[in-house]
């Protein structure tokens, strides 16, 4: 219900700018406020920040003519090469400028408006916008414009010490309009805040050697189209030397990313509210097509938790091998107890920065504080890693993530690092595809993993627990670190073997009917279904190519098809399947043939 609120609340405010107000708008001062588990949060939205338009009759117009620049007006100071702004006001800028640079230094109180109506404005010795004093800056793309700026390749040291970016400022920065803009950033970044950065119902397209957008304290897309195409961080915020810097919102906005490191990063909190989030990676992850088919499942968002383990075919896999684990923060280091990899593997954490292909984002949505995605859409095309933080919540939404590494890491240890409230996950991993160090809990949602082919990495890999109280886990792979839900989970699983998975692994219900369907383009040896669909005191049938593979009791927790045992380590209620310790077969029918 907050975040109902909260998205009102912004509605509100936008609603209430009118389309023909000026640039005088009072701000309204009103906030939007964000609670995560790790830090409260609020961004203000004024009035002005959503005005375009302004009153053309007390303006300030500058011409820009090729190689020289003129103004009528006060407050701006104009030479071929400089347009200074020194108090509040609405200046306009038009036209070609092939040397300049727009600077702001406003002591006073006071919003300074830089207004881009059909402007191409290029630097030869530094940055384009340049704000080093101001209360606070507004850049507005006029409706039915088109504006690029491009900076330097090399600044002048002297004369832009310290600045970074093509629009570079000191304050607070708001970028607005519907017209389009192009900030392309050619010696560092595109666009850099020392403070906070809106980006409100815009239209912003950003190139950069290094980061896309950078902001210190808090940045906020909404309702916007922006697309980031960057050599460093797509869209970053946060600063190296402040643990409690950098909040990310992101509202209603279509967001395409392009990155060679990071593709969205958040020092303290990422929060997808809507909109639809595509990251598109250079990666080393294969594509894969899959199908999940629930021809009966309920229309409410389902969501799964894992923790039990079993053990494999000896014949199944290429190979059982324990894991490493490491502490909270670190990755799972695949390989045996000694740190080696299973013969013929290859240790996917070697291709985390570069790749045959080149480099690749080594997180596509990452934070060191949390990460919640309450709705929305977020595709992940290629990453070394989708989603990583210390706490991630899914409360809605549609996730399709690729990764070459794990799906969604939680780097915490907390005792609810990982929280599916609902939506529908979709993870095609090379490593694991839930890795949980800490403990995790599924409510509600549907989650689906098509997980590693090789024995050295599962579909579940978590250090406590994970429960699941309600929803839908599928989840194929490999066998050798095969791990199921928590026996504390609410949901029944169904492990099964299979030595053909060219074809669907289906659940049938008593009356034939296919409740839980399975494919998967990628090898794998073993699926677990864990669902709410599976009813205690019922009997279900597994069926493939319409032979029956056995028989399913809910009323056990976990139950097993041609799987030769179920041997578990107990600790925190649940664990992980140890090959070789056989112990009582939990399975009610194995490998029978229909």
């Amino acid at each position: 219900m907050k975040k109902t609120i909260i998205a009102l609340s912004i509605l509100a405010l936008v609603a209430g700018c009118s389309s023909t107000a000026s640039s005088s708008a009072s701000s309204t001062d009103s906030a939007v406020s964000l609670t995560s588990k790790t830090q409260d949060s609020s961004v203000d939205i004024d009035d002005e920040d959503s005005i375009e338009t302004y009153d053309e009759s007390s303006a300030v117009k500058i011409a820009l003519n090729g190689s020289t620049a003129s103004s009528e007006g006060s407050g701006i100071t104009v030479t071929d090469t400089e347009a200074k702004i020194t108090s509040a006001g609405v200046y306009v800028f038009s036209g070609t400028w092939n040397d300049g640079t727009i600077s702001v230094n406003s002591e006073g109180s006071g919003t300074v408006r830089i207004i881009l109506n059909q402007a191409d404005i290029t630097s030869t010795d530094g940055p384009v916008i340049y704000v080093e004093v101001a209360d606070k800056v507004i850049i507005t793309s006029v409706s039915g414009t088109e504006n690029t700026l491009n900076d330097a390749a090399s600044y002048d040291t002297a004369a832009y010490e310290d600045v970074t970016a093509a629009v570079y400022s000191k304050d607070d920065l708001v970028i607005n309009g519907s017209g389009k803009l192009t900030v392309n950033g050619n010696s560092n970044d595109a666009v850099s805040c020392n403070d906070s950065l809106k980006i409100v119902q815009a239209d912003l397209s950003v190139t950069a050697v290094d980061d896309g957008l950078d902001a210190n304290d808090t940045l906020l897309i909404y309702n916007s189209t922006v697309s980031a195409d960057a050599q460093g961080d797509g869209i970053k915020a946060g600063k190296d030397d402040d643990a409690e810097s950098g909040t990310i919102i992101l509202n209603g906005s279509a967001i395409d990313v392009n990155a060679g490191n990071e593709g969205i990063q958040a020092g303290v909190l990422l929060e997808v509210d809507s909109g639809n989030i595509t990251i598109n990676g250079s990666g080393n992850s294969a594509s894969v097509s899959g199908s999940m088919n629930q021809m009966t499942a309920p229309s409410e968002r389902q969501g799964t938790d894992t923790e039990t383990g079993a053990t494999e075919d000896t014949d199944s896999t290429t190979g059982a091998t324990s894991k490493t684990q490491g502490g909270a923060g670190s990755g799972m280091k695949p390989g045996g107890m000694n740190g080696q990899m299973p013969s013929g593997q290859t240790d996917p954490f070697s291709a985390e920065q570069s790749t045959d292909d080149g480099t690749v984002s080594s997180k596509a949505l990452a934070s060191d504080g949390s990460i919640i995605i309450n709705d929305g859409t977020v595709t992940v095309t290629a990453s070394f890693e989708a989603l990583e933080a210390p706490y991630i919540e899914v409360n809605g939404g549609t996730l399709d993530l690729t990764s070459s590494d794990d799906g969604i890491n939680v780097t915490g240890g907390e005792t609810d690092s990982l929280v599916i409230n609902g939506g529908t996950i979709v993870i095609n991993a090379g490593g694991d595809g839930l890795d949980i160090n800490g403990s995790g809990t599924m409510n509600n949602g549907t989650v689906t993993i098509y997980g590693p082919e090789n024995a050295g990495n599962g579909s579940l890999d978590y250090d406590g627990s994970f429960t699941v109280n309600g929803g839908t886990l599928i989840a194929g792979s490999a066998a050798g670190m095969l791990m199921t839900p928590s026996d504390t989970s609410a949901v029944r699983t169904a492990v099964i073997g299979a030595t053909d998975t060219s074809s669907a692994v289906e659940i049938e219900d008593e009356d034939g009917n296919t409740i839980l369907s399975y494919t998967s383009d990628k090898s794998w040896s073993v699926v677990e279904f864990s669902s709410e669909l599976l009813e205690t005191g019922k009997t279900y049938t597994v069926v493939q190519n319409g032979t029956k593979l056995g028989t399913i009791s809910a009323d056990d927790t976990v139950s097993y098809i041609n799987t030769s045992a179920s041997g578990t380590q107990n600790g925190m209620g649940g664990g992980r399947t140890q090959p070789g310790n056989a112990a009582t077969d939990t399975a009610t029918d194995t490998a029978s043939a229909a």
